[in-house]
């Protein structure tokens, strides 16, 4: 996010975000900046608000764990982005993007053989997201991961919840 776009958006909701990525309770790279009134707050040089919910506890979830079947060749998946919705078939031009980009994440079925790959399926992407396991099943995969990409990581949005003040 470019550094006036971060100001212009902390100035007008009066708070500046923290920042917490994805990886410490999920098996991908997501790191996002979260503006919220929830929790406490810390005050900059200037006064001005920030957000002080610490960051979560590290669950040491890696990609390895979150497979149906296959191998990863990295610990942690790439973010899934709303791109995921339009994933090659053609094995050459998969590995090509995925050697040559290193954006997205691919699946090996047999080590020895970089053309055994294939692409997340639907139960791994709910996975990264910590969502239910089935939570996208009235969809194809396809819908499904690009509804996914577009979506938070459901246990950092738990963690920040878990800083609400209940007022009776």
């Amino acid at each position: 996010m470019p550094s006036a776009d971060y100001e212009i958006i902390s100035q007008a909701l009066g708070i500046y975000p923290v920042n917490i990525n994805s990886e410490l309770v999920s098996a991908q790279l997501r790191n996002r900046f979260y503006w919220t009134n929830i929790g406490e707050k810390n005050y900059n040089l200037f006064g001005f608000p920030t957000c002080a919910i610490p960051q979560p506890k590290d669950k040491k979830i890696y990609l390895q764990d979150i497979l149906t079947s296959g191998y990863a060749d990295r610990l942690k998946a790439h973010c899934i982005k709303e791109s995921e919705s339009r994933p090659y078939s053609n094995k050459i031009k998969m590995l090509r993007r995925y050697e040559t980009t290193g954006m997205f994440t691919l699946v090996f079925e047999d080590l020895n053989d970089r053309y055994s790959c294939r692409h997340l399926n639907q139960t791994e992407l709910e996975r990264l997201q910590t969502l239910p396991e089935g939570y996208t099943k009235i969809l194809n995969r396809n819908k499904a991961a690009g509804v996914i990409g577009d979506g938070w990581t459901v246990d950092v949005i738990v963690h920040i919840f878990n800083f609400l003040e209940v007022i009776v």
